[in-house]
C-alpha cells in the first residue's frame, strides 16, 4: 500500500479535553459569565461555537471568546460547534467573587471529525466512490475525490477501500486530515495491430494471476493485479510482449504478427507438396550473405500439412521462410513488414553425386578437378567426409570445431577449409553433401572410453576385427557431440549432412559387446531400433533447423529386410531423415541373390530389386530414396566383373525406373571416377 504524505486540514470534533475555570467574586447578583473556547488539538481558539446557558446563548467571535450576561448556579452550560464534539458543563460550582467581576469559563473541545481527498497515485486525479470508515463511522469520496468522517475518537483506525485500487490503512491520533493517494489494481488500455492499426480482440492481458482479454474494440481491463508482476500480453498469430507494469492505470500495446502462413508447391507441376520441413531463419551476423539462405539455428519450424500449406508462428521480423521438402532442392524467401503470406515453389531435385574422402577433399587442387567433372557433367552433388577415415585419425572431426564437447575431447584437427569448400561449390551451383561416420569413430572412443562399447573380455574398449572402435548408441554424450559436428557443417552452408554408420557394430566378436544398456540382437531387436531411431528423431529435427536436409546411410539388405544384428530398421529409420541412401553395390550381395550365381555381374537387376523393396518398405514414410551404386571393380570376388560405363549406367538407369527415387550417389574410395562413365 502507498501512502501520501499527511496534509492537516481543520475539521470539526467533539468535546475532548479539562475544562479550566476561574472564577471571580460576585456580588448579590450573578456578573456575566465568559471565557474563551480552544481547539484540544491546536490550543487555537475557536470561532462560532455556540455557548447555552438556559434560555441564553452567545457565540464565540474570533478570539474564541463568549459572553452571557444571565445565567444561574443551577444552569448548567451546553457548548455545541460544527466538527466537535458537543458537551454539557455544570455551574453549581460556580460562585461569583461579586457582582462586578464576570465569571470566567475557559473551555477546551475535542475535534471529531476526519476529512481529507482521495487522488489516483499516478494521475493524481479524484477518487470518487471510495469507502472510508474509522471504527463506526463510515464515508465516501464524492466526484472531487473529498470525503469527511464524523463522530471520530481522538485516536482512530482509518481504513479506505476502493474498487480496483489498494487499499489503506491508518492510526491516526489527534488529527482531522487525511489525504491518501491510491495505487491503481486494474490496468486498462488499447491492443492494435503493429501494421494495420486494426484493434487486436481476443489478445490475453495477464497480470500475475489476474488476466483479462481484449475486447472486439481492442480494449481490456484486468482487475486484482499484483502491483510486482511484469504486464504478459498474448494473442493468436502475434508475438508476445512483456512489459514493465507502468506508473499508470492505463498502457496502449501494439502486437506485432509473428504467424506466417503459406503454401509450397512443385515449381513445374504447380502440385502441393506434401512433406517438408518449414523453419524460419534471422540473420546470423550483420552484412550476412542476403542472397542465399541464411544458415545458423531455426527461431522456429513446423511440418507441411498433407495439403502443402503450412502455419510457422512465432516468426520474428524480416525473417527468411525455408523449406526443406525431400526430392526438391530447398525453397526461400524473405520477408518484408506486414508480410504474412509466404508462398513457395519448390524445384523438384534429383541428385548425382559423387563420393570425396576427407583426404582428397584436403587438396584445393584435386579437389577443384573432381568440381571441374562436376561441371562438365551430369553431376551435380558431391559428398564430402567430414570426420576423417584416415589410419591413425578415425573419427576426427576435419576442422577446427567450436562445439564444446569436440574441443573438450581435443578430437578437431584443421584439415578441410570449410569456407573456400562452400564458397567454391555455390559459385559452382554444386549440392554439397558432408558425411559423417557417426558410431565408428576411435578418436571419440579414446578422448572418452565410458562413450563407446565395451568388451566383455577384457573390460576395457571394444574393437572390431579391424582395429576400429565403436561408440555408444544408448549413451546421450555421442549424441549430442555428433548432432553438435552435423550442426556446425549446416551452418557453414553445407545443403545436406549425412550419418554413415548410424548401427550397431557387426565385423568381429559381437557376442562380447557390452553397451549402457542391455542388448539381445536375435530376440529382442526392438531396443536397437528405438536407440537408432532416437538419435535419429533428435538429429534430423536440430539439423533441419540449422537449415540443412538431414540423409542417412543403411546396408542394401536393410531394404529387404530389418537388420536385427545392428539395429537397422528402414520403417523406423526412414521417418527420422530426408533421405535414405542404401548401400545397393552389386558386389556385397550373398552369390546367389534373385537367382544369380554371381551378383556382381547383375548391377541392374540387384540394384532395381533392392531399392523396389525398400520403396515399398518405406510407404507412408517420410524419407525418399537415394542409393549408392558401386563405381568401383570387386577385385576380390572371383570371378571378376569388370566395372565400366555399362555397368554403372545400368544402376542409374534401375534408379530412374524405379519412381520416388531422387537420384544416385557414386562410391569409389579412390575418387576416380572415370568421365566416360557419366553424360
Amino acid at each position: 500500500m502507498y501512502f501520501v504524505s499527511q496534509t492537516k486540514r481543520r475539521l470539526t470534533a467533539g468535546l475532548f479535553g479539562a475544562v479550566a475555570l476561574v472564577l471571580a467574586a460576585c456580588g448579590s447578583s450573578n456578573p456575566p459569565l465568559t471565557g474563551i473556547v480552544t481547539d484540544s488539538y491546536t490550543q487555537k481558539p475557536v470561532a462560532g461555537v455556540t455557548v447555552q446557558v438556559g434560555e441564553a446563548s452567545a457565540t464565540t467571535d474570533d478570539a474564541g471568546k463568549w459572553t452571557i450576561n444571565e445565567w444561574e448556579t443551577t444552569n448548567s452550560l451546553l457548548v455545541q460547534a460544527s466538527d466537535y464534539s458537543s458537551a454539557t458543563l455544570s455551574l453549581a460550582d460556580k460562585t461569583p467573587v461579586n457582582e462586578q467581576t464576570p465569571v470566567e469559563v475557559n473551555l477546551t473541545i475535542r475535534p471529531n471529525t476526519i476529512s481529507g481527498v482521495v487522488l489516483d497515485q499516478y494521475s493524481q486525479q479524484p477518487v470518487a466512490g471510495v469507502t472510508v470508515k474509522a471504527g463506526s463511522s463510515q464515508a465516501t469520496s464524492g466526484t472531487d475525490g473529498r470525503y469527511k468522517l464524523t463522530n471520530v475518537d481522538e485516536k482512530a483506525e482509518v481504513v479506505i477501500a476502493a474498487s480496483d485500487y489498494t487499499s489503506a490503512t491508518a492510526t491516526l491520533e489527534k488529527q482531522t486530515s487525511y489525504d491518501v493517494s491510491l495505487r491503481p489494481t486494474s490496468l486498462s488500455g488499447i491492443i492494435s495491430d503493429k501494421y494495420s492499426q486494426k484493434p487486436v480482440s481476443g489478445a490475453t492481458v495477464q497480470v500475475g494471476n489476474a488476466t483479462a482479454q481484449s475486447d472486439a474494440e481492442g480494449r481490456y481491463t484486468v482487475r486484482n493485479i499484483d502491483l510486482n508482476a511484469p504486464v504478459v500480453f498474448s494473442a493468436t498469430d502475434y508475438s508476445s510482449q512483456t512489459l514493465e507494469l507502468p506508473q499508470a492505470a492505463s498502457l496502449d500495446v501494439v502486437l506485432r504478427p509473428s504467424t506466417v502462413r503459406g503454401s509450397v508447391v512443385n515449381s513445374e507441376t504447380g502440385k502441393p507438396l506434401t512433406k517438408g520441413t518449414v523453419i524460419a531463419m534471422v540473420k546470423p551476423f550483420e552484412g550476412a550473405d542476403e542472397t542465399y539462405p541464411y544458415t545458423g539455428t531455426a527461431v522456429t519450424m513446423t511440418r507441411l500439412k498433407p495439403d502443402g500449406t503450412y502455419e510457422l508462428t512465432g516468426v520474428p521480423e524480416n525473417a527468411q521462410i525455408q523449406v526443406l521438402s525431400p526430392g526438391y532442392r530447398k525453397a526461400w524467401t524473405a520477408l518484408s513488414d506486414g508480410k504474412f503470406t509466404a508462398d513457395l515453389e519448390a524445384e523438384e531435385f534429383v541428385a548425382k553425386a559423387i563420393y570425396i574422402t576427407a583426404a582428397t577433399g584436403s587438396s584445393k587442387a584435386a579437389l577443384t578437378e573432381l568440381f571441374d567433372l562436376v561441371d562438365q557433367t551430369e553431376v551435380n552433388a558431391i559428398v564430402l567426409d567430414i570426420k576423417l577415415d584416415i589410419a591413425g585419425e578415425v573419427g576426427m572431426v576435419g576442422y577446427i570445431s567450436k562445439h564444446p564437447l569436440v574441443i573438450e575431447a581435443d578430437t578437431a584437427v584443421d584439415y578441410l577449409d570449410m569456407e573456400w569448400i562452400v564458397a567454391e561449390a555455390r559459385k559452382r551451383n554444386i549440392y554439397l553433401i558432408g558425411r559423417m561416420a557417426v558410431m565408428r569413430d576411435n578418436s571419440l572412443a579414446d578422448a572418452h572410453p565410458e562413450w563407446a562399447a565395451q568388451s566383455r573380455v577384457t573390460g576395457g574398449v571394444w574393437e572390431d576385427d579391424g582395429g576400429l572402435k565403436w561408440l555408444d548408441p544408448f549413451n546421450q554424450n555421442v549424441t549430442e557431440y555428433n548432432v553438435g559436428v552435423a550442426k556446425e557443417i549446416a551452418d557453414y552452408g553445407f545443403d545436406e549432412v549425412q550419418f554413415d554408420y548410424i548401427r550397431f557394430p557387426s565385423d568381429g566378436s559381437t557376442s562380447n559387446l557390452v553397451f549402457s544398456q542391455p542388448i539381445d540382437p536375435e530376440n529382442n531387436p526392438e531396443v536397437m531400433y528405438e536407440a537408432i531411431g532416437d538419435v535419429l528423431k533428435r538429429a534430423h529435427g536440430d539439423i533441419n533447423g540449422a537449415g540443412a536436409f538431414f540423409s542417412i546411410d543403411v546396408f542394401g539388405y536393410a531394404t529387404w529386410r530389418n537388420m536385427w544384428e545392428i539395429g537397422q530398421s528402414l520403417e523406423i529409420m526412414a521417418d527420422h531423415t530426408d533421405y535414405v541412401c542404401a548401400m545397393v553395390y552389386p558386389s556385397h550381395y550373398d552369390r546367389n541373390e534373385l537367382g544369380f550365381d554371381n551378383a556382381d555381374a547383375h548391377p541392374y537387376e540387384i540394384v532395381k530389386d533392392s531399392i523396389e523393396k525398400g520403396q515399398k518398405r518405406m510407404e507412408g514414410k517420410y524419407a525418399v530414396q537415394r542409393p549408392w551404386l558401386q563405381a568401383f571393380t570387386a577385385t576380390w570376388l572371383n570371378p571378376v566383373t569388370e566395372y565400366g560405363r555399362t555397368e554403372v549406367r545400368a544402376q542409374m538407369q534401375a534408379v530412374a525406373e524405379v519412381e520416388g527415387t531422387y537420384g544416385w550417389i557414386l562410391w569409389n574410395a579412390a575418387n576416380y571416377y572415370d568421365p566416360e562413365w557419366l553424360d
